[in-house]
């Protein structure tokens, strides 16, 4: 409901929540570096599809949270490389 007041309009709780900008999306981390891993498929005489990329990171990102998960069972704070 709007009433006007001395020139100025107040708004609803219901218009207030309306007009606030939608929260931003999460932002994709990259656990890898798209330009080495272009230039390792060029050298390799390969073409990339740009979808390769995201399903590459979520490759990496498995292996990262098993590694996590692992040294997190040994009751460890550093991830080793036996953890990969």
């Amino acid at each position: 409901m709007c009433s006007i007041y001395a020139g100025e309009t107040e708004l609803s709780e219901a218009t207030k929540e309306a007009a606030k900008p939608a929260p931003k999306e999460k932002e994709e981390v990259s656990h890898i570096v798209k330009g080495s891993c272009k230039e390792f498929f060029k050298k390799n005489k390969k073409r990339t599809d740009p979808d390769s990329f995201g399903e590459l990171n979520k490759i990496v990102e498995g292996i990262l949270k098993k590694a996590v998960h692992r040294a997190e069972k040994n009751k460890r704070s550093t991830v080793r490389p036996e953890d990969l």
